[in-house]
């Protein structure tokens, strides 16, 4: 059994060198983005953004809201349509965040996966 979990790791993980691997980089500057991980840094073209983490405009369905009764003196329901309405999801990078990064096989660019806490 341990064989199994020994060869599902290593062919999720085929890379022998642990400088391929995750690692954690530095948010210095949004505009352009600059990512910064040990003494390498990275500038905008070089860095791949996850889609959680960009400013986009999102396709949704609203939902019926219930207030409660500490935001309001009576409890009452707001209906909203529920035809889709586009919302803008504005982009949570901050700079001097932590932020897990997956540096590309050449080393000369990163895919930037998430924030750390």
């Amino acid at each position: 059994m341990d064989n199994t979990y020994s060869g599902l790791a290593a062919a999720m993980n085929p890379r022998a060198d642990p400088t391929d691997g995750f690692a954690i980089g530095f948010v210095t500057a949004l505009a352009p983005l600059t990512v910064q991980m040990g003494d390498q840094t990275y500038y905008g073209d070089e860095i791949t953004v996850a889609r959680q983490l960009i400013e986009r405009t999102e396709e949704v369905t609203p939902v019926s809201w219930q207030t409660s009764p500490q935001t309001c003196t009576a409890s009452h329901a707001h209906d909203i349509p529920q035809n889709r309405v586009q919302l803008i999801i504005h982009s949570p990078l901050r700079t001097g965040q932590r932020v897990l990064i997956l540096p590309k096989a050449d080393q000369q660019s990163i895919y930037l996966v998430d924030i750390l806490p």
